[in-house]
C-alpha cells in the first residue's frame, strides 16, 4: 500500500512538472504539433510586469511596436547577399515559446532536458540560445536569468561538420563546425556553432513530444543582447521565417510546410494562444481567403501585397506605390505577429489620420484629446461610455483578398476613473515599412503555407483556441 501511494505521488508530481511547461495541448500528433504561445505580458511570461494601469500596458506595447519597425534595416539586405546575412533590429516579439532542449542523464524528478523561453519570430529563420561555451576564453556571454545551455553535457548535441551539412553556409565555420551569425542595427550580435539537438514540447496530458535533430544556433559570442530586463529572462530566438533553417521548414514531416495561429488580444490585456503545425491545424469554420506570400531577396520576413486601405467602407486615396518593396528592402508590407500594433508608412498613415478626423467631426459627443498622446496620435473622449459604438472598421486590400478588421481590432477603448471614456486609433506611423501587427490580426485564423507561398485567413473566434 505504501509503495502504491509513493508511485501515485510520483505520477502526480511528474504531471505537475510537465504542466509547468504546458506547450503542446492534447495528445501528441504524429502529423502535427501544437505549441503554446505566451504573451510577453501574461502571468505565464518571465517578462510579466505585474499589476499595471491601462496606459502603462499600452505604452509598453506601443514602444515595442515602434522598436520593431524602427529603421528600414529590419527588412534590409546587403548588396552582397551571398556573403552577408540581413541585418535586423533587436526588437523583441510579443510572443514567446517555452521548450526543452537537449538530453541529460537525470534522476526523477529532475527533467531530462533544459527548459528555456525563446522569442517567437517570423522575421528570423535561425533558432538560437546561449550555450555554456560562451564562457571559454575569447568568447563572450550575455547576462541571463537561466544558465547557458550545457551543450557539452547533452547526449544528443551534435555540431554540424563544416561545409558538409545542407544547412551550412559554405566556408562559414568556427573550427571544424558550421557557424551562424545574427547582427542587429544597434550593434548587438550573436555568433555561434550550428548544431543538431533534441527539442521537447510537453503536453498537458503529461506526454512529451520530442523532435530529434533540430538544427539550432548554439551562441558562444554575443554583445549588447537585451532580451528582457537587466538579467535577460528570455534566452534567444525561435525562428519561423522563410529560411531553410527555420523551424517550420525543419519539421516538414510534422508541419507539411504550414503553421497557423489565431490571436486573442483584448484592450491591452495579454492573452496566450497556440501555434499549430501541419495536421494540428483545425479546419476553419468559414471560407478562407488566400493571398500571396512574397519572399524578398535574403529577408526572412513574410511580405504580403498591400494595395490599399479603406475606412468604414470608403477606399482611401493612397498611392499603392507607398506599399511597394524597394531594392534596399524598405517599403513593402510584412505580416508580423511579433509586432503589437500595425505600423503604417508615414505618408499613408497621414491619409488614414485625415480620414478619421473627418469621420469623427460628424459626432458632436466626441472631443479630441491628448490624454494618451505618449501612446497614440489620434484619441477622442466622450462623456458617456459607448464602447466600440460608432467606431469604424478598417479594411486592408490585399492581392486577391480583403482583410476586414473590426472596430475592436482598429481602436483601443478605456474608461477613465472620472467615468468618461477615451478611445484611440491602435495604429502607429513608421518611416520605412508597413507591418501588419498582432492587434489588427485578432480573431482571424491565419495559415501560412510556405510550400505554396500562400497566406490564408478567415474570421474566427480565437477565444475557442482555434
Amino acid at each position: 500500500m505504501a509503495t502504491m501511494r509513493i508511485l501515485a505521488f510520483l505520477s502526480i508530481l511528474s504531471n505537475l512538472l510537465l504542466l509547468v511547461l504546458g506547450h503542446v495541448v492534447g495528445k501528441p500528433n504524429a502529423n502535427g504539433l501544437t505549441i503554446k504561445l505566451i504573451h510577453r505580458d501574461s502571468p505565464a511570461s518571465p517578462l510579466y510586469p505585474g499589476n499595471t494601469t491601462f496606459i502603462e500596458r499600452i505604452q509598453r506595447l506601443v514602444n515595442q511596436s515602434k522598436a520593431r519597425a524602427a529603421g528600414a534595416g529590419y527588412l534590409s539586405v546587403h548588396p552582397n547577399e551571398a556573403i552577408r546575412a540581413p541585418i535586423a533590429i533587436q526588437a523583441k516579439s510579443i510572443y514567446m515559446v517555452r521548450l526543452g532542449i537537449g538530453t541529460f542523464n537525470a534522476t526523477f524528478p529532475a527533467r531530462p532536458f533544459k527548459a528555456y523561453h525563446l522569442h517567437m519570430d517570423t522575421g528570423s529563420s535561425v533558432t538560437w540560445t546561449q550555450c555554456q561555451d560562451c564562457a571559454l576564453p575569447g568568447n563572450r556571454c550575455f547576462p541571463c536569468s537561466e544558465p547557458p545551455f550545457p551543450n557539452r553535457l547533452s547526449t544528443t548535441y551534435r555540431p554540424l561538420p563544416c561545409n558538409v551539412h545542407p544547412l551550412c553556409i559554405p566556408h562559414q565555420c568556427i573550427g571544424d563546425s558550421c557557424s551562424y551569425q545574427s547582427r542587429y542595427l544597434d550593434g548587438a550580435y550573436t555568433i555561434g556553432i550550428l548544431a543538431s539537438e533534441a527539442f521537447t514540447f510537453l503536453s498537458a496530458s503529461g506526454r512529451p513530444q520530442t523532435i530529434p535533430n533540430i538544427v539550432f544556433g548554439c551562441s558562444i559570442d554575443t554583445a549588447d543582447m537585451h532580451y528582457g530586463g537587466n538579467d535577460n529572462q528570455v534566452n534567444g530566438i525561435f525562428g519561423l521565417g522563410w529560411g531553410i533553417r527555420s523551424f517550420v521548414n525543419q519539421i516538414q514531416n510534422l508541419s507539411h510546410g504550414t503553421f497557423s495561429y489565431c490571436l486573442k488580444f483584448n484592450d491591452g490585456h495579454a492573452l496566450d494562444t497556440y501555434l499549430r503545425f501541419g495536421g494540428d491545424i483545425p479546419q476553419p469554420t468559414t471560407v478562407l481567403q488566400t493571398t500571396k506570400l512574397v519572399q524578398f531577396k535574403s529577408s526572412q520576413a513574410y511580405f504580403i501585397e498591400l494595395l490599399g486601405i479603406s475606412i468604414n467602407g470608403t477606399r482611401l486615396d493612397i498611392n499603392p506605390e507607398l506599399f511597394s518593396l524597394q531594392f534596399d528592402g524598405s517599403g513593402g508590407c510584412a505580416i508580423d505577429s511579433g509586432t503589437t500594433f500595425t505600423t503604417i508608412i508615414k505618408s499613408a498613415y497621414d491619409v488614414v489620420i485625415r480620414k478619421l478626423l473627418l469621420y469623427f467631426s460628424g459626432f458632436p459627443n466626441m472631443t479630441r484629446t491628448r490624454i494618451f498622446e505618449s501612446c497614440f496620435d489620434l484619441c477622442y473622449e466622450r462623456s458617456v461610455p459607448e464602447g466600440f459604438r460608432d467606431l469604424p472598421g478598417m479594411t486592408f486590400h490585399l492581392r486577391n483578398a480583403e482583410l476586414e478588421v473590426a472596430p475592436q481590432g482598429t481602436f483601443v477603448v478605456n474608461q477613465l476613473d472620472s467615468g468618461e471614456e477615451v478611445f484611440c486609433l491602435a495604429i502607429v506611423g513608421g518611416d520605412h515599412v508597413t507591418l501588419l501587427g498582432a492587434y489588427q490580426q485578432t480573431n482571424q485564423k491565419f495559415i501560412y503555407d510556405i510550400t505554396r507561398k500562400q497566406l490564408q485567413f478567415a474570421p474566427e473566434d480565437c477565444a475557442q483556441n482555434a
